[in-house]
């Protein structure tokens, strides 16, 4: 829903757009402000320029002509800056619309505006402090999870070996009771308040939550179904549509990562069994089809297995997400990467209700990749040969007549 006002100028218009969980305020042709029901401010854009806000209080921006920088995250100090001076565009715009400047006012107007003026960079700052409480962070999600409500009965990665991952170094692996993860979800649904409507699906974090004993995930499915409506898992996709529609809090269905390797595996039956309580897709990071790089990565996981995986979540139902890495491996094992990646991921028959991720690599510095690569002698893919990869991987990929969308999966631009 929509509301418009114009102001005393030609071309002075500003307009209140409300949807479900968030709010965007629009002035004049070129300024759009996005804030979530709470009012925290969540992404802006000045013709030239557009900014997104992370709950942990990052922001990044992006400019015009920079298409190749991307998304540049902001130093504090300039965040702040920014975060000020949409809450000061909020209060002007509050007192002009209740003094009367613009004509055609409408009673929905003003309280979402206030909301967005309260949010200075002190109020995000504490905000984001009582986020970080709750959560941590939340390093990472799939690109068409960026949205979902993150719970997390698990913190850190059960493995946390891989060379070239550093997103857990910093915590333990802990798995939450189930009375803290019942508190933990309380506190969750309270944090997000009028902008949990933005959320539409749930994704179980941190890194590998479904690596849990059935003992303990079946408890916490229980615990999720019983605080917050989830789609019934039965329902064909013009159906959860129609269901999603008329419940304007519901979610359609709990997501989660996965890998190969760690904890017991599960049957078929038994993932059955989670998908009768939500469970609704698990994206797993393959990384690549070859064994020796799998080797080099230090992912103690063998392609047959990793076959083996896909094959049983889909047969107990469950959609899958895959992710490979585009230029992992450098120079040194690219013609393999793409043949035995394309040859296991053709393998693995994805359907229409799977994902399959492109993630382009990035290398951190002081990385135990880093290293081994230079050790190595290891030369990292330039741009151009990175995108040649990716074609080459998309080109050789045959999936049967319903075809997976297959995204790239680019870990810098993210912010939750």
């Amino acid at each position: 829903m929509t509301f418009e006002l114009t102001g005393p100028r030609p071309g002075d218009t500003l307009s209140v757009s409300l949807y479900p969980g968030a709010f965007a305020i629009k002035i004049g042709e070129c300024e759009v402000y996005s804030f979530d029901g709470e009012g925290r401010p969540i992404g802006a854009s000045t013709g030239d320029r557009w900014l997104r806000r992370g709950l942990d209080n990052t922001l990044v921006e992006k400019r015009a002509g920079t298409a190749a920088r991307g998304w540049q995250p902001l130093p504090p100090t300039e965040a702040d800056a920014h975060v000020d001076a949409i809450a000061l565009r909020m209060a002007d715009l509050h007192q002009a619309v209740t003094q009367g400047h613009y004509r055609n006012p409408q009673s929905a107007i003003p309280p979402p505006l206030e909301r967005a003026a309260a949010w200075d960079s002190r109020r995000c700052r504490a905000d984001a402090a009582r986020f970080l409480r709750l959560f941590h962070r939340v390093p990472i999600l799939p690109p068409d999870q960026y949205l979902s409500l993150v719970l997390q009965p698990t913190e850190g990665c059960r493995y946390n070996r891989c060379t070239f991952c550093t997103l857990y170094r910093d915590r333990p692996f802990r798995a939450k009771s189930p009375e803290e993860f019942r508190r933990h979800l309380d506190e969750v649904v309270a944090y997000f308040g009028r902008g949990l409507a933005r959320r539409r699906s749930l994704f179980l974090g941190d890194a590998n939550a479904l690596t849990l004993p059935m003992a303990d995930l079946v408890p916490i499915f229980a615990a999720v179904q019983e605080r917050l409506p989830v789609a019934p898992s039965d329902l064909t996709p013009a159906q959860a549509r129609r269901w999603l529609s008329a419940h304007p809090l519901g979610f359609d269905g709990i997501h989660s990562f996965l890998d190969v390797f760690s904890g017991r595996k599960k049957s078929a039956a038994e993932y059955a069994a989670l998908r009768r309580q939500g469970l609704r897709r698990v994206t797993i990071g393959l990384e690549s089809g070859s064994a020796p790089l799998l080797q080099f990565l230090r992912k103690p996981e063998r392609v047959a297995d990793a076959v083996e995986l896909v094959r049983t979540l889909h047969r107990a139902g469950v959609s899958v997400g895959v992710v490979v890495m585009v230029g992992a491996g450098g120079d040194r094992y690219a013609a393999a990467h793409v043949r035995e990646t394309v040859a296991v991921v053709n393998a693995v028959s994805l359907g229409a209700a799977d994902f399959l991720y492109l993630s382009e690599f990035v290398e951190h510095p002081g990385s135990d990749y880093a290293r081994l690569a230079q050790a190595e002698r290891i030369r990292a893919l330039d741009a151009a040969e990175m995108a040649a990869q990716a074609d080459a991987i998309r080109a050789g990929l045959r999936f049967p007549a319903q075809a997976p969308r297959v995204s790239v999966y680019r870990l810098s631009e993210f912010v939750y």
